[in-house]
């Protein structure tokens, strides 16, 4: 089995000191997550994980409804949003102390 190629940069893999799940919704989009990225590190956290991010039904609070698998969800920020959060989060909380 071979390991798929990856676009970007590769972050060393690191155990978790810490983790945290983001409840992600309407109201607290991939913009917030970027945002809480920097007070998460200054509490410890080490790995960051969300809740789902696929397009999910219009105002689903907990977007464990899926109607399109193939596009990022809309009210999170679309995948305008969606990908400058990927770095800054994963780059700022899986560097070691």
């Amino acid at each position: 089995m071979t390991t798929p190629e990856r676009s970007g940069p590769t972050p060393e893999w690191s155990l978790p000191r810490a983790t945290y799940r983001l409840q992600l919704r309407p109201s607290f989009g991939f913009r917030a997550a970027r945002a809480v990225a920097p007070y998460l590190e200054r509490l410890g956290v080490s790995h960051a994980y969300s809740s789902p991010i696929l397009q999910a039904t219009p105002g689903s609070d907990y977007a464990y409804d899926v109607v399109d698998p193939h596009r990022i969800n809309e009210e999170l920020g679309g995948n305008a949003g969606h990908v400058p959060v990927l770095p800054t989060t994963w780059m700022r909380l899986s560097q070691p102390p």
